[in-house]
């Protein structure tokens, strides 16, 4: 089922579908740590962040049981490097989990990466597989 609240981020083309160079990462990062500027032909980090976010928390306790979400390395950084209700672009930027990892969501009990506070949730956030030009 798609849900457009569970999309990744609209970077525009100069992003999205080309290769991940060392520039394009630092470039990237310019917008992450400053969430209200708009890349060409996409959207602001924070316009995204937020309906990511907000998407996660409205269907965390939806339905009668756990529910899987299939989505890119970028939204489970988002969960992960959300602190206290609020993004940390330091952890948002760092290295992400493994393809095969699961990982757990539940009541906005969100934790840098290696934290223990994502356990028993209802969601289970998986990295969809690796592509040739990223994730």
């Amino acid at each position: 089922v798609v849900h457009t609240g569970a999309r990744p981020w609209r970077m525009g083309p100069q992003f999205e579908g080309n290769p991940i160079t060392p520039e394009s990462i630092r470039h990237a990062q310019w917008f992450v740590e400053h969430p209200y500027e708009c890349p060409l032909n996409g959207e602001p980090f924070n316009n995204w962040y937020s309906e990511w976010m907000g998407w996660l928390n409205r269907h965390a306790d939806d339905g009668p049981g756990p529910i899987g979400v299939v989505t890119h390395n970028r939204n489970i950084q988002a969960v992960y490097s959300t602190v206290e209700g609020e993004l940390v672009p330091e952890l948002y930027n760092t290295v992400g989990p493994d393809p095969l990892t699961v990982h757990v969501y539940r009541d906005r009990s969100i934790a840098p990466w290696n934290g223990d506070r994502l356990r028993n949730g209802n969601i289970y956030i998986i990295r969809h597989a690796p592509t040739n030009w990223g994730t």
